[in-house]
């Protein structure tokens, strides 16, 4: 697995669940155009048991993001306060993403980087 870590957090998305669901977030990079579709977000939890990422506490380590060890489960935090690190499967290449509710009905995605 190689990580490539963005310069900076790039924000794909701020609005409502149903406008993310009505007009899917896309960006543009190294030529490739990214869509991503909420319902198919991985969290960090979940992508602990995927064979094609599972390193999540190293990815989160380089991106120097924080992990709260509760002792029955890990919070995988994001870039900023309320989201956390998720991971989402797109043209061949595994997205690294902070996602969440960043206030009430309010969500963010920023983009963070790959996993290959």
């Amino acid at each position: 697995m190689t990580l490539e870590k963005n310069n900076s957090s790039m924000l794909v998305f701020d609005g409502t669940i149903e406008d993310m669901k009505n007009q899917l977030p896309s960006f543009s990079m190294d030529g490739h155009n990214y869509f991503i579709d909420p319902d198919n977000i991985i969290s960090a939890i979940d992508a602990i048991n995927d064979e094609e990422i599972k390193d999540v506490d190293n990815i989160a380590n380089a991106l120097g993001f924080n992990v709260s060890d509760l002792g029955f489960a890990k919070v995988y935090h994001g870039c900023r306060k309320g989201l956390k690190l998720a991971f989402y499967k797109c043209n061949e290449r595994i997205l690294i993403l902070s996602f969440g509710e960043f206030q009430s009905g309010r969500f963010i995605c920023y983009f963070e980087g790959f996993v290959r």
